[in-house]
């Protein structure tokens, strides 16, 4: 298997970056700064329309490859719109790098005498990708490898198994994406990478990064999720959740013969929760050979054991320190309020003092967000809501599509949800996260790993944003004081003066000095 990967990845035409940038016929990337693309120098403003290119060059836009209608279906349920043209986000903001620093990255698995062999890459162009991926790339506006990325592909390329803990917004999902589309073989039409999301969202948005990397190339994509058509698979790459995934290799619609790569992204949900983790384990067990990567932005130590299992003893380790996790652009609020039912009261205020274009209220049972939706959406919010569940409980796909898509295009301006989102589907225009429940473990336990997921969903892709936490027992504020000294970060409390509320959450937005008064 490493083999073929190699001599995929070697026999791969080259073209340097600079050539690739000329291909693209445009200057979308000038304006921005080496390595990190502004929301400005990515939007249209920026001079990177096709009108634009049309217009410098004298010469129509090349022709582009036919968009296939699940990749089209996906756009559709899950694009990257906002309500205000100023919060618009280029979608190749999400491999941006945000806050990584020198010293924060540790790798292990790789011996001294092979560490020239697995060296980071400083550009794409060293890491020898196919020039349709580098034309793509520029287009994308990006200029050079984030850290995760420069660190990881060398290694993946190369055909080794990997395990990655990465930065929120650090490039994960591009890191993966650019392995896999430069190990399958373009010229087979027969699947030859699997990448397995825990939910349905997640697995559109990530085929949404495939799409725009593809936008050159003859690689085909095909996504697998529940309500998918029952048909063979021939596109080389398949994204999707486990139990689909899983579904059609037993109906024989997914041949796993020609597996080479396989993903398993947010890999702590999939291996640690009921269900999801037995079906990995069983789509593994169909392509044993396979190159496995997974990745993710925290690893209970509770499935280090699993993941190393999966991955075999082997795997290359890449992982972020947890104390470097949370973003600096992302203030932490607490709140004290006098019970739980003073938590509605308080989260009315909230959204009476403050205009925020668009926020996500998190819950930890299904019940809760029912409650939370229906008092909101008697009090004239404009509501959004999406969980899982099953049975009777269960919200069906169509409904979680729909109220998803709502919330993107700003039709709805708070989205309600369970940890089904905590893990990342991004939206731009989200500058706060309110937990109205205080994330802990089926056991009851405090759970620092979904705390800093949810959280990291407001100020994504380098802006500012905050969280607000609502405690009111003894319970909920045990759980935040255990988190606090998980991330060795105390959050900031605010007192019971809307003025003050008002003011700091004003300020963290808005990226200003936070100050408390003293009571």
């Amino acid at each position: 298997m490493s083999g073929e990967a190699d001599s995929w990845a070697d026999l791969a035409p080259t073209a340097t970056f600079e050539e690739a940038k000329k291909a693209t016929s445009g200057d979308g990337a000038a304006g921005a700064a080496a390595g990190v693309v502004s929301p400005a120098a990515s939007s249209p403003a920026a001079g990177s329309s096709t009108e634009s290119k049309e217009g410098k060059e004298g010469k129509a836009p090349e022709e582009e490859p036919d968009i296939d209608p699940e990749v089209e279906l996906a756009q559709r349920m899950l694009q990257k719109t906002s309500i205000n043209e100023e919060n618009k986000v280029d979608a190749a903001d999400q491999l941006t790098e945000y806050g990584l620093r020198a010293g924060q990255i540790k790798i292990t698995g790789i011996a001294e005498s092979q560490s020239t062999i697995y060296a980071a890459a400083e550009t794409f162009e060293e890491l020898k990708l196919a020039p349709e991926l580098l034309k793509a790339l520029a287009e994308m506006n990006f200029q050079r490898p984030s850290k995760i990325q420069a660190q990881a592909l060398p290694i993946i390329l190369k055909g080794k198994s990997l395990v990655g803990q990465a930065h929120h917004g650090s490039g994960k999902t591009a890191t993966y994406s650019l392995g896999m589309l430069s190990l399958v073989d373009p010229n087979l039409e027969e699947p030859q990478a699997i990448c397995i999301t825990p939910t349905r969202e997640l697995a559109i948005q990530v085929a949404e990064v495939i799409t725009l990397l593809t936008k050159f190339s003859r690689i085909g994509l095909s996504i697998a999720v529940r309500g998918s058509a029952r048909a063979a698979i021939k596109k080389q790459i398949v994204v999707g959740t486990p139990g689909t995934i899983l579904a059609k290799i037993k109906a024989k619609e997914l041949n796993v013969k020609t597996i080479r790569v396989l993903v398993l992204d947010e890999a702590d949900v999939l291996v640690d929760t009921q269900g999801l983790g037995k079906n990995c384990t069983d789509i593994r067990k169909y392509c044993p050979k396979a190159q496995c990567l997974l990745f993710s932005a925290t690893f209970d130590e509770r499935v280090t054991t699993l993941v190393n299992k999966m991955v075999g003893d082997n795997a290359i380790k890449i992982e972020v320190q947890k104390e470097s996790l949370a973003l600096s652009t992302l203030a932490q609020f607490t709140i004290n309020c006098a019970n739980s039912e003073a938590r509605f009261e308080q989260l009315g205020k909230i959204y009476e003092l403050l205009t925020i274009k668009q926020s996500m209220i998190f819950c930890n049972s299904i019940a809760a967000a029912k409650m939370l939706t229906n008092w909101m959406t008697e009090k004239g919010y404009q509501v959004s809501v999406t969980y899982g569940g099953s049975g009777e409980h269960e919200m069906k796909a169509e409904q979680r599509d729909e109220q998803m898509r709502a919330f993107k295009e700003g039709r709805t301006t708070v989205l309600i949800t369970t940890n089904l989102l905590a893990r990342g589907v991004d939206v731009p225009a989200v500058s706060l996260v309110v937990n109205f429940d205080i994330p802990v473990t089926v056991n009851g336990k405090p759970d620092p790993d979904t705390y800093i997921h949810r959280i990291n969903r407001a100020g994504r892709f380098g802006r500012f944003g905050c969280a607000i936490n609502l405690v009111y027992d003894q319970a909920s504020k045990n759980a935040l004081k255990a988190i606090e000294t998980y991330f060795k970060r105390p959050t900031i409390v605010l007192p019971d003066d809307e003025d003050v509320i008002e003011k700091c959450v004003k300020d963290a937005i808005e990226g200003k000095e936070i100050v408390v008064p003293k009571q």
